[in-house]
């Protein structure tokens, strides 16, 4: 392998160690080594060499005095998250060409699904009470707001009492979101007032959108077809992605890498409460949305709004 090589691979184009060796055919180990020797011999050449820097991909901790840090465990979390660093190669007349022009910081809107983009609270309501027939099971007074933004593997047992076995919870939670699909059919369902205005002004911004809920992908796939909404959206994550439902904030960290967006660069856009939990400990800002809660329950949220079109963009990308 020629340091041409290299630089040519990497050249305005960033890549992780694991992404250049399975490139090459060759082990991590062995890429690791040339990479050291480039960065140290492109101090005193045409190039320039710009690392990001390992971070967790759970909580956004850098390590920024180990740009090549291999995946371990995070010492802030203890999780073993660890994003690896991106190496990409510039040319340094172009570099500082482009230092001259402003330029926007990039960052990006995560969306709650379920309250935030639709109302679907009464079509979600009666899948529930469709299930509870069926099952035979009863529904406790107020469940229906205690598990705003759960997973169903966690309101089944934990809001609703039901049965606590693995298999039959698996079994109920799917059985939900088909009669749910049915309530959606025979149903009109339309976007919540001001989602289409801000999705507008995001998309001429320039700003890159992901979708990040704890319902399953097939439900956001019907509806984004019906609306005609999936041109906003440059990724969806669903209850199919995660393990870990909010306040958890694994879905929003999900969202955040598959934009290629650090969190600290996101504002996450929920209607409850654990929603609201789980963007701040992604380390993300968060608009609050008081439609399925009023503002007073939302008020840990940076923002609270009861519409989405009462919040400017550029007001918004001052937040970074």
């Amino acid at each position: 392998m020629f340091r041409k090589d290299l630089i040519d691979m990497l050249l305005n184009y960033p890549m992780s160690i694991r992404d250049i060796a399975r490139a090459l055919e060759l082990s991590p180990r062995d890429v690791e080594q040339d990479i050291r020797h480039l960065l140290k011999s492109l101090k005193h050449s045409a190039y320039v060499a710009v690392v990001t820097p390992a971070q967790c991909r759970k909580c956004g901790f850098t390590f920024p005095d180990d740009k090549l840090r291999k995946p371990g465990k995070c010492p802030a979390c203890h999780s073993t998250w660890i994003k690896e660093p991106q190496i990409e190669v510039d040319n340094k007349s172009d570099q500082q060409q482009r230092s001259h022009v402003p330029r926007i910081k990039k960052w990006g809107a995560i969306f709650d699904w379920d309250g935030v983009i639709i109302d679907s609270l009464s079509q979600h309501k009666e899948a529930w009470h469709r299930l509870a027939h069926e099952a035979g099971q009863p529904i406790p007074a107020g469940a229906f707001e205690r598990g705003f933004g759960m997973t169903n593997d966690r309101i089944i047992p934990e809001i609703l009492g039901w049965p606590t076995d693995a298999r039959e919870i698996e079994q109920l939670s799917r059985r939900k979101e088909v009669l749910y699909r049915d309530v959606l059919r025979e149903t009109e369902v339309e976007p919540l007032p001001g989602v289409a205005a801000l999705l507008d002004a995001l998309r001429a911004a320039a700003v890159p959108c992901a979708i990040a809920s704890s319902t399953e992908l097939e439900n956001i796939s019907v509806v984004l077809g019906l609306l005609g909404f999936r041109e906003y959206f440059q990724a969806i994550v669903s209850a199919d992605d995660v393990t870990r439902g909010k306040p958890d904030p694994e879905v929003f960290l999900l969202a955040a890498e598959r934009l290629g967006i650090s969190p600290q660069q996101c504002i996450v856009f929920e209607d409850a409460v654990v929603g609201v939990r789980a963007g701040h400990a992604a380390g993300m800002k968060v608009v609050g949305v008081a439609t399925t809660n009023p503002a007073a329950v939302l008020d840990a949220a940076d923002r609270v709004v009861r519409r989405l079109d009462e919040l400017d963009v550029n007001e918004l990308a001052h937040w970074f």
